[in-house]
């Protein structure tokens, strides 16, 4: 008997072994599983540049939390593809510090201005400014002085990131070649502020892209900006595409939404809304000095007495599809460009009139 009860425990205690030992080979293929799954997103996550899941809208995939390469999603919306740094600034972040270097966005810079000085020319950097960002330049300049460099806000509408301007001396300087600038939104704080965004001479290629000019900060009429967007000479190149531009109905300091001051060549603007009025506004597109080769198309100016474009007799280019709302003596005085082609440019004087169009039509000679 005691011999059986031996043999029983032997039994017992070889079969609590095979389970053991199928318990442990079941947990390491499970490891084994993991292990490989793993070291494929790992292999994901070198190949495809550090991704990172993050939330996204519809649809069924293997990344059903979505995808950010260095923190910027990806597969959808209208953000360069880049080999570059990119940069993450929101001043409304808990953790937001310019001691940061910003290539987390949990822990984002805090101003635009050191967000540029992070940045290698010519490398694709993106600066990309968060929904709520603001920047705000007393008597200073941000200079965006590296070439190649991409600067893009993030959101819509009064979401998007803004600079404020708290001195006349305010600007946002575009001081490289190449420099991008998206879906920024700019405030004036103070009484005339001389230039929004200067472009300094010899940059060239720079764009300006779907960026809004904003009432002053007063909401009286005593803010506003001089010159919105001021090109200086030889900007070779410039686009500015899908600016809005107006101010206070009683601001008394405006005087042109962009002032190409000085010769350039081959400078666009397009897709725009403009609106200047007051004692102080001279036009709403200024030339001064004598550029080639310009195309402004696609646009709407609203001016009370003033043409809605302005510029030397001897410049070249066309301007075309282009409506002007203002008051003036004559309707060629709508665009004081006597060198540049017209092309369904029109002018409107008074409401619930139809348009006339601007310069006489081409004749065979």
């Amino acid at each position: 008997m005691r011999k059986l009860r031996q043999a029983h425990r032997v039994n017992l205690a070889l079969a609590v072994l095979v389970a053991v030992l199928i318990v442990l080979v079941g947990v390491g293929a499970m490891i084994r599983q993991e292990y490989q799954v793993q070291r494929a997103k790992a292999q994901t996550w070198r190949r495809l540049g550090h991704w990172a899941l993050l939330p996204v809208a519809g649809g069924q995939t293997n990344y059903p939390q979505g995808i950010r390469s260095r923190g910027v999603p990806v597969g959808g919306g209208n953000l360069p593809v880049t080999g570059g740094d990119v940069i993450h600034l929101d001043s409304g972040h808990t953790n937001a510090n310019d001691g940061n270097d910003g290539t987390d966005p949990r822990f984002p810079m805090a101003t635009l201005d050191a967000a540029i000085g992070r940045c290698t020319a010519n490398n694709g950097d993106i600066i990309l400014g968060y929904p709520g960002h603001v920047d705000s330049i007393g008597d200073a300049q941000i200079d965006a002085d590296v070439a190649g460099i991409s600067i893009i806000g993030m959101g819509n509408g009064p979401d998007r990131p803004r600079i404020d301007y708290d001195h006349a001396n305010a600007s946002l300087d575009i001081g490289a070649n190449g420099v991008m600038v998206r879906n920024w939104t700019f405030r004036p704080s103070v009484t005339a502020v001389l230039i929004g965004i200067d472009i300094e001479a010899t940059v060239t290629h720079t764009r300006l892209e779907d960026l809004e000019f904003l009432p002053g900060e007063a909401g009286d009429g005593t803010d506003e900006f001089v010159t919105g967007i001021e090109l200086k000479a030889t900007c070779t190149g410039t686009k500015i595409i899908g600016l809005e531009y107006y101010h206070h109905a009683s601001a008394a300091g405006a005087e042109q939404a962009v002032h190409v001051n000085g010769i350039s060549d081959r400078v666009y603007i397009g897709h725009f809304w403009i609106e200047i009025t007051g004692a102080a506004a001279v036009a709403g597109i200024l030339f001064t000095g004598v550029s080639t080769r310009s195309l402004i198309e696609e646009g709407v100016i609203t001016s009370d007495a003033e043409p809605g474009i302005q510029g030397d007799g001897a410049n070249t280019g066309i301007i075309r599809n282009v409506t002007i709302f203002s008051d003036l003596a004559t309707i060629d005085a709508a665009t004081v460009q006597t060198g540049m082609a017209h092309d369904n440019v029109n002018y409107i004087e008074v409401g619930n009139e139809a348009e006339t169009q601007v310069k006489t039509p081409s004749v065979d000679d």
